[in-house]
Order: structure tokens, then sequence, then C-alpha cells
């Protein structure tokens, strides 16, 4: 179905589909509330076999709210680490594989 430019959309016709939209609000509150009571039944399950919720809570409440930006999970960076060194190692990639080859044959 092709999109109507808004400014050809009647007023009528806005006002329905906004209502449209509203009577959707509860359901899918409800549907939320249950929701998140059930992954409340989850967390305790997990609480009570480990001993914590492994988890993080989520951002945004049941009562609802904002969720924060960023990216769930993620530790933040800290600070002075300094630059990471490249591994030294005894013998170059070539020397090893003269090493390791030596005395090897190649069959064809």
């Amino acid at each position: 179905m092709a999109k109507a430019k808004l400014s050809r959309v009647s007023t009528v016709d806005l006002r329905k589909e906004l209502n449209r939209r509203q009577a959707q609000v509860g359901a899918l509150m409800a549907r939320r509330t249950k929701l998140a009571a059930e992954l409340a039944s989850l967390d305790a399950e997990l609480d009570a076999f480990s001993g914590a919720v492994a988890v993080a809570a989520p951002a945004a409440s049941v009562a609802g709210g904002k969720a924060k930006p960023g990216r769930p999970g993620r530790k933040p960076r800290k600070a002075n680490r300094g630059a990471a060194t490249r591994a030294a190692n005894s013998m170059t990639l070539t020397q090893s594989l003269q090493k390791v080859l030596k005395s090897k044959t190649i069959n064809q």
C-alpha cells in the first residue's frame, strides 16, 4: 500500500489513525507488564540456582521511563591503561619455519 503525503490526508483520517494507535497502547502496556512479571520470575529462578542474577536490570523500569543510551552490558573502558605493546618473540617467523622444516622432506 502506497503511503499518502501528509498534506493530502484529511484531518478526519488523521484523527482516526491517532485513535487507532491510542487504542493499542492499553493492550501493549498490559503485555509489557505481563512480560516484566515473567522476567522477574525467571530472574528469581536464576537467583535460586546460581546465588545471583547474572544479567543487569533493564534501563527502563516497569513503571516506565526512558532507556539510557549506549550498549547494554558493555563495560566502561579503564582510563590510563597505557599503550599496548607488541609481544616480542625470540625468533622471527622465518627463523622458526626454517628450524622446524630443516630435516623435513616434501612429498609430491
